[in-house]
């Protein structure tokens, strides 16, 4: 890692002194946005809850504000800061907890840091880099992921295709040994022609220690995967050794006022040391995984009307 860091800072270094003048230009940028909710989902605050026959109405005054700061070194060289304050009118105060801040007397500690990042291109080429906390996301509608995370994206437009890869550190186990929580990712894209795209991808996740991660993938950790009752007794998962693969190709085709889209995305894996701990003697199993996700689209327009199929 120290290698790693001294050579990014002295690549940071290098392109300061190779611009002609350092000036810093500034902006900042975001949204406020204000409304009402009522409805009858029999919902609590943040609006989750179940439909029922008998189910209450909930009424809030929801409120969300982001700004986003971006300072602009050089053509080379950028910062980005991005933060959100979200909350409910009269739901908390004098607290520290996200999503609050909306009670009698306000101040509460709840500015969200969403990006901070640093964006690094490399002269006389078309490759950039970007380092931080950042918005990272598949190609298959958000299927798998979409969502801010740490690491170091590379992309690079090479004229027939574009490459984006990355690494993400999800989760930093114990600082001493390798139990963290890694995505890796590559993303390759192609276009042909202004009517036609297409691209394919790779995603690795790769869990190497005990921790879960409960929304990573569209599932609530390794053990609602498994749901495993196989020869009696419970099982469990210690999430140790799991690596995961995705691979999927996705595309889009424009023909007059149709298009047509789509995607296809195969993941395979090993999840090692599965647990059944009521077992006598106990029983230490790994676990295959393997499944498939598409979708088709066809969109058309008539005039003022949009169609989807």
């Amino acid at each position: 890692m120290k290698k790693l860091t001294v050579s990014l800072t002295v690549t940071v270094i290098a392109i300061l002194l190779a611009a002609p003048a350092l000036a810093l230009e500034t902006k900042l940028s975001g949204f406020y946005n204000l409304h009402p909710l009522i409805n009858n989902f029999a919902a609590s605050n943040n609006y989750i809850g179940t439909f029922a026959d008998d189910a209450k109405t909930e009424s809030v005054i929801d409120q969300r504000f982001r700004a986003k700061f971006d300072a602009i070194v050089n053509e080379y060289l950028a910062f980005t800061y991005y933060a959100e304050i979200d909350m409910q009118w009269g739901d908390a105060q004098y607290s520290t907890a996200r999503n609050d801040g909306g009670g009698i007397g306000g101040d509460t500690v709840n500015i969200e840091t969403k990006n901070l990042l640093i964006d690094i291109k490399v002269p006389e080429t078309t490759s950039a880099f970007r380092l931080g906390l950042q918005w990272f996301a598949d190609n298959y509608d958000s299927t798998l992921f979409d969502t801010d995370m740490a690491g170091i994206r590379y992309e690079g437009d090479f004229g027939v295709f574009d490459l984006t890869a990355g690494w993400y550190k999800l989760i930093e186990g114990n600082v001493d040994i390798a139990d963290d929580v890694n995505l890796w990712g590559l993303q390759l894209g192609f276009e042909p022609s202004d009517t036609f795209d297409f691209g394919v991808d790779y995603y690795y996740y790769q869990n190497q220690g005990s921790q879960e991660y409960a929304t990573f993938f569209g599932t609530a950790d390794i053990t609602a995967i498994l749901n495993f009752n196989a020869g009696g007794g419970d099982w469990t998962a210690n999430r140790e050794d799991m690596d995961l693969h995705y691979i999927g190709g996705h595309a889009a085709y424009q023909f007059g006022s149709f298009a047509l889209s789509g995607w296809l995305n195969t993941n395979f894996g090993t999840v090692e040391s599965i647990n059944n701990t009521t077992a006598a003697p106990d029983l230490t199993e790994d676990l295959d995984v393997q499944g498939y996700a598409a979708r088709l689209t066809l969109d058309s327009t008539f005039g003022n009307f949009k169609l989807r199929l």
